[in-house]
């Protein structure tokens, strides 16, 4: 078995567990691909295709990169909507808005995370979706 291969195993294994043990939002999908120096977009498409199966995150949770390229790009201006477009919604619906330094996606900026699934680039529709929900 190659050692890419074993990076795999040691991934799927830590995914699976922090899903068994219902703490997937702790696990650290970024710390873990530039550990195990995985194929970043292999991961991320890995972790979409199956959140929905898994209902990955009970708490609705949304990571805005507030770094500079980030930044540059608009996601301050995500950040001021999403938090203004919470100030409408019951406390049950309301997200968790989170700005964070880096999500290590600096060339597909503006990125941002809801739940474990990455948002990168400028598709911005996911920002609309959350908004009417």
């Amino acid at each position: 078995m190659s050692l890419q291969e074993q990076n795999w195993w040691i991934f799927l294994n830590s995914w699976s567990l922090a899903i068994k043990n219902k703490n997937i939002d702790q696990l650290n999908i970024s710390n873990l691909i530039e550990e195990l120096d995985l194929d970043t977009n292999l991961v991320h498409e890995f972790v979409n295709f199956f959140q929905d199966d898994f209902n990955l995150s009970k708490e609705q949770v949304v990571s805005i990169c507030m770094g500079g390229q980030c930044r540059a790009k608009g996601n301050e201006k995500i950040f001021a909507k999403l938090v203004d477009a919470n100030l409408t919604k019951i406390p049950e619906k309301q997200l968790k808005i989170k700005p964070v330094l880096c999500l290590h996606e600096c060339d597909k900026a503006p990125c941002s995370q809801y739940g474990a699934k990455l948002h990168l680039g400028d598709d911005l529709s996911w920002v609309e979706r959350l908004i009417k929900e």
